[in-house]
């Protein structure tokens, strides 16, 4: 209730100031330094998220209890879980533990089991619960929190809940902000990103971390929601000054760029600033360090982003339907339209939806639960795992640049998607036992194979759909792409929590993505880009030869 009426405040105060765009040299010199910056302000929350759900998956399993699991006890059924920091490895083998290794899942991976079948394994398990207080392991087979949910997984269920809000949401914003100025608006979703940060520093046991967890989906939502006036702006600031030689596409792109820059830097900085606290301190004080940080930095930064940029009116004004059925109606048009007038370009967002399922953003998100509970990793030891890779992201984009100007569209995605597919089959099959090797060899892969997978993709899937479409068109199908993009990335997320729910079984869960990968890279081998970009210029040229739809 507070938001709204704080929304209809700020579209009130926008009214009163609501200004056409000035298009002074210095005005949009001015507003362009602020796009550039943008990125440095927000960039800190593009890995935030990460680094506190590697706090919030292990604060949460301690609120664990022991339960049964493939048809047999515990031993300690209701009894709340033992850390894994408890463990005492060399007790246990000194009283026969081994007897309850046993092998499980699809890799035949040997793991300690309370399977009772096997030879002498319930009365070493006895013999060790004599000893010390163990129960059953939080991150565990035996472990659950409330409703049977996995530790491991609520990250993950968490994201996919913030995601589905963001595709219903997306659009409707989107449209919303066309009809009423577009600085209030902005500000005011940078104010719900910002206080929900905070929110996410209420990290405790007791269930107190639910809390984080709720604000953590906040963030995710008003955060991706702040990217749609931060690029309605770029129409206006990006057009060519008067009397310059400039281009629309080349200014935009030029923008673009630094901002992504100065975004990764930031992401570099703010990790290096978060390991300290994450070597010195408890994973529940580097998860609060990181989310007030984060939130501080955001603001401050955000606040001088807004003295940068102007007001800005509405652009389009609303009819006799309400705004959503106008978007819906306008995605499935642009939809038909698309499919029908530039179907390479239709086959390429096919191919995007399953490159979606299993590269990039949902393999980041599944690798932070991966590392936090099958390899243990510490706060410090992800924290040093995720500098190392935006680390080498800078000279891994330096040769894509290289790379991008020798080969085509299509021969860089079977590229990147062999990245990704590398990734996909190393990380289960090799990083299965927490330990020093098994650290050093995941910053190895996250260096050689995870970096340019990561910085190329993102590079490349804007850049490579903007050849298939005509340039009259850009803003229209980008909604398209967006929505595609998007929900189709839902899918995947759910089976690995699925997967982990039922089997315990992470390395399996993780292998689930590579089917994705193989058929993207198989539907990229049926997109023409060279008949798509033809295709797309002609649609331009037709468009232009009629004055009456200029």
């Amino acid at each position: 209730f507070f938001f709204v009426i704080l929304l209809h405040a700020f579209v009130i105060l926008g009214r009163r100031r609501e200004t056409k765009f000035g298009m002074d040299a210095a005005t949009i010199l001015r507003a362009r330094r602020g796009y550039i910056l943008t990125g440095w302000a927000s960039g800190p929350d593009t890995i935030m998220g990460l680094l506190w759900a590697v706090s919030v998956t292990y604060i949460s399993g301690l609120d664990s209890h022991c339960g049964s699991f493939d048809g047999y006890s515990s031993g300690s059924n209701g009894e709340k879980c033992t850390p894994s920091a408890d463990w005492a490895d060399n007790t246990w083998v000194l009283l026969n533990g081994t007897r309850c290794l046993k092998e499980s899942g699809v890799l035949k991976e040997l793991r300690y089991s309370h399977d009772p079948s096997l030879p002498d394994c319930a009365e070493a398990l006895a013999a060790y619960r004599s000893v010390t207080d163990y129960t059953c392991n939080c991150t565990g087979d035996h472990a659950y929190l409330a409703a049977g949910v996995r530790s491991a997984n609520v990250f993950i269920i968490q994201n996919i809940v913030g995601s589905a809000v963001v595709a219903v949401l997306g659009p409707l914003i989107g449209s919303w902000i066309d009809f009423h100025p577009l600085k209030p608006v902005w500000i005011l979703l940078v104010v719900i990103a910002a206080a929900s940060m905070f929110g996410m520093a209420v990290i405790a046991t007791g269930y107190v971390w639910v809390v984080a967890t709720i604000s953590a989906g906040v963030t995710l939502v008003a955060s991706e929601m702040v990217t749609i006036p931060r690029s309605a702006y770029l129409d206006p600031i990006a057009s060519p000054l008067p009397g310059s030689d400039e281009t629309f596409n080349h200014n935009s792109a030029r923008l673009g760029g630094k901002r992504i820059f100065a975004s990764h830097f930031s992401q570099i900085i703010f990790v290096a600033i978060a390991i300290g606290p994450a070597l010195f301190f408890s994973y529940q004080v580097s998860g609060i360090f990181v989310s007030i940080s984060c939130a501080v930095w955001y603001s401050v930064f955000y606040g001088i982003v807004f003295q940068m940029f102007p007001s800005y009116a509405a652009t389009r004004t609303a009819g006799s339907t309400t705004i959503y059925s106008q978007t819906l109606g306008s995605l499935w048009h642009s939809a038909v339209q698309m499919r029908k007038k530039h179907p390479e370009a239709m086959k390429y967002l096919m191919a995007v939806g399953f490159a979606q399922n299993g590269t990039a953003n949902t393999l980041l998100t599944i690798v932070v639960s991966y590392t936090s509970v099958k390899l243990e990793f510490s706060a410090f030891n992800t924290y040093i795992l995720y500098g190392v890779v935006l680390m080498m992201g800078l000279p891994w984009s330096i040769v894509y640049t290289y790379v991008s100007s020798r080969i085509s569209f299509k021969k860089q995605w079977l590229l990147v998607l062999t990245f990704w597919i590398i990734f996909s089959i190393l990380v289960p099959l090799t990083l299965r036992k927490p330990g020093k090797t098994t650290f050093l060899l995941s910053l190895v892969i996250g260096a050689l194979v995870g970096a340019p997978g990561l910085t190329w993709f993102y590079s490349l899937s804007w850049p490579s759909f903007l050849s298939l479409i005509p340039e009259g068109h850009v803003a229209e199908y980008a909604g398209v792409f967006t929505f595609v993009r998007t929900v189709s990335s839902l899918i995947e997320p759910n089976i690995y929590v699925a997967v982990v729910q039922a089997t315990g079984d992470l390395p399996l869960a993780l292998l689930t993505v590579l089917p994705w990968t193989v058929c993207a890279l198989v539907l990229f081998l049926f997109v023409d880009f060279t008949k798509g970009y033809e295709a797309a210029k002609e649609g331009c040229v037709s468009e232009n030869s009629k004055p009456n739809q200029v």
